[in-house]
């Protein structure tokens, strides 16, 4: 089983359109069965699912390909005033059950800082697309998240968690160490075969105020269960892949 996290920037790229076609390939030639995507964009309409969502176009472009994907998609809050921004997961399999979990105290689609997380039951298992907020956030802040996130995950069932964290793992007693502390294991620490990790940049959406340019891995697939991963490797960055996005995408072989 390969699985695929990316934070897409969808439509605030400006070639967004090649960068699907991108991504299609690379789903398709990697043989990916489940993809995690966020802040998966449209304009905003009266319609649930808009014919220039990034999921959808995603999923229209692989069935040109041949390749038939299911898709679930949930938006809940306005992004860059113009778009209306959720989450998108992507499967090659049959899609068993649907979660929708919200994150922050509030549920207000005016307010980007809104929280959530949706999920997807296929074989038995649980996918989980995450788009955490910051640590020291002053209005819902990373632990009081994960924390509803873990009240509302599926009792006893395999689990993984899928996307991007804003948590850098080199940053101790932070979120990266209260997953771990929460007993979830990391896939690229398992994995056999590995690169250095690197999902994104420090100056990107979000991390405007560093002032030093350095490399950081904020994007992740968590998983409850302790066992051998073959494989991580980022994709998406220039050298695996052409760059489609301001975050690095992760593909993780079971």
């Amino acid at each position: 089983m390969k699985l695929l996290t990316l934070n897409t920037h969808s439509l605030i790229e400006q070639n967004f359109q090649s960068n699907i076609k991108v991504l299609a390939n690379a789903i398709v030639s990697k043989n990916i069965e489940v993809i995690a995507l966020q802040e998966v964009m449209q304009t905003i309409s009266e319609n649930a699912l808009n014919e220039d969502n990034y999921a959808k176009l995603l999923v229209n472009e692989l069935k040109e390909k041949g390749c038939e994907y299911n898709l679930v998609w949930h938006g809940f809050k306005k992004s860059y005033n113009k778009f209306e921004e959720g989450l998108a997961i992507v499967s090659k399999h049959k899609i068993e059950a649907k979660a929708i979990i919200t994150l922050t105290p509030f549920d207000d689609y005016n307010n980007w800082k809104t929280r959530k997380s949706i999920g997807v039951k296929i074989n038995n298992k649980w996918y989980f697309c995450v788009h955490m907020g910051w640590w020291d956030d002053n209005q819902a802040p990373f632990m009081n998240q994960f924390q509803k996130l873990l009240s509302e995950l599926p009792q006893n069932e395999e689990i993984y968690l899928m996307g991007d964290f804003n948590s850098e793992a080199e940053e101790r007693e932070k979120g990266y160490d209260y997953v771990i502390k929460n007993g979830f294991y990391d896939t690229y620490t398992l994995a056999q075969e590995k690169d250095d990790g690197t999902t994104a940049h420090s100056q990107i959406d979000g991390w405007e105020k560093e002032q030093k340019l350095r490399k950081m891995r904020i994007d992740y697939i968590f998983t409850n269960r302790k066992q051998k991963i073959l494989s991580s490797h980022t994709i998406f960055n220039g050298i695996n892949e052409k760059i489609i996005s301001d975050h690095y995408g992760i593909i993780v072989t079971l």
